[in-house]
């Protein structure tokens, strides 16, 4: 009986908690994701792979300014 009064005195605070839990959940997952995405970008660039780079010069013609790592250069 106790827990129900518990319950309906402070429902406030047992939706604010879990939308903390959900907003902790989604910055977790969020912060996974970006850390993958990273970490793909520096596996790639050690493999050799060719970087898609795009070059604005000052007139604004745009050029494709992309490279492909020398071989040799990573371990």
């Amino acid at each position: 009986m106790m827990d129900i009064y518990v319950c309906l005195k402070r429902p406030s605070s047992m939706v604010d908690n879990k939308r903390m839990r959900t907003a902790s959940n989604f910055q977790w997952l969020l912060s996974t994701f970006i850390l993958l995405y990273l970490m793909n970008q520096v596996n790639s660039q050690k493999k050799g792979a060719p970087h898609d780079l795009k070059c604005v010069t000052n007139n604004l013609q745009v050029w494709d300014c992309s490279w492909k790592a020398p071989s040799g250069t990573g371990r």
